[in-house]
């Protein structure tokens, strides 16, 4: 195995062998339309293939590790890192780490906070966006969007950045 220096790696790709820790069962990710996603690999067996996790799953899953329910908070160390918090009649309502769509949730869509985002994005139509300020706004608001990406498509269609951090997990 060879010494890797992680600062100056382009990407980093972990596998690792999975096994469930209570029984043998994986509950597969699932879409409506589809059911469980299967698929068969190329090789000379054909093997089948189960999608335990979706990328977008696994995006979910790391976010929700660094939220504090019963703090309605971020987790103690991360505390401070901004983030776009929805408050309707003095109550949290939600917040751009726990929607789905980040910053392109309906509900933030909705707040004065999206004007500011809007300003800070500083898209002009029918200009090239300026990808350096877009980045800068999305660091100022929520640098999740960073790691996790992030689709502005109410601002305009061109504005998105995708993720910098993405996993999936598989079952043979």
């Amino acid at each position: 195995m060879t010494r890797l220096d992680l600062p100056s790696a382009p990407r980093l790709l972990l596998e690792a062998d999975l096994r469930p820790i209570q029984g043998t069962r994986f509950q597969p990710t699932g879409f409506p339309d589809l059911g469980a996603a299967t698929y068969r690999l190329p090789d000379e067996r054909g093997t089948e293939m189960l999608l335990v996790e979706s990328a977008q799953s696994v995006a979910n899953r790391l976010e929700s590790a660094v939220w504090d329910d019963a703090e309605d908070d971020l987790v103690a160390p991360l505390r401070g890192l901004p983030y776009v918090k929805v408050v309707r009649d003095g109550k949290a309502l939600t917040n751009s780490l726990l929607e789905a769509h980040r910053l392109n949730s309906v509900y933030i869509e909705k707040s004065d906070a999206f004007d500011t985002i809007r300003a800070a994005v500083g898209y002009v139509s029918g200009q090239p966006f300026d990808r350096q300020t877009f980045v800068r706004a999305l660091c100022k608001y929520d640098p999740g969007c960073l790691l996790h990406g992030v689709f502005l498509e109410s601002i305009a269609g061109v504005l998105r950045l995708p993720r910098a951090l993405s996993g999936f997990i598989e079952a043979r």
